[in-house]
């Protein structure tokens, strides 16, 4: 039979494990959407020759698993020798793998309106934010 203790210490050593993770989630959920809504726009306005390196980059931080993005992160900090806590490798790792499906969505947000009804909002001198909102 398996018997189980359950201490004070066990329990504060949850509850900080616990904060950690939601610190974690914040600095990553931020980094991510902040760096999703800029490679969006950009993926959805800028020309060819800036679009397409952006894309490649994001599609490559999609397709490899997250587990094996944080063991090369790791790899490649002691590498290059950067001094980084294991925190922050893992706040970049989560924020970039992030922004690569927050910039999907912006891209598709900002495709979604098609350029004759934003010419179109913009013939009665309606600027470019509402004329993207849907009435």
């Amino acid at each position: 039979m398996i018997e189980t203790d359950f201490a004070r210490t066990d329990l504060w050593f949850m509850l900080r494990g616990a904060g950690m993770t939601l610190t974690l989630t914040f600095w990553a959920v931020l980094g991510g959407t902040a760096m999703g809504l800029v490679f969006g726009v950009l993926r959805a306005a800028a020309p060819w020759w800036i679009n397409a390196p952006i894309g490649a980059v994001l599609d490559v931080f999609r397709s490899i698993p997250l587990l094996i993005q944080f063991i090369l992160a790791n790899s490649f900090k002691s590498i290059i020798g950067l001094d980084m806590s294991a925190f922050m490798v893992a706040c970049v790792v989560l924020a970039l793998y992030t922004s690569a499906y927050c910039t999907a969505t912006v891209r598709a947000g900002v495709r979604a309106v098609p350029p004759p009804t934003r010419r179109a909002a913009g013939a009665p001198a309606v600027s470019w934010r509402p004329a993207g909102r849907r009435r």
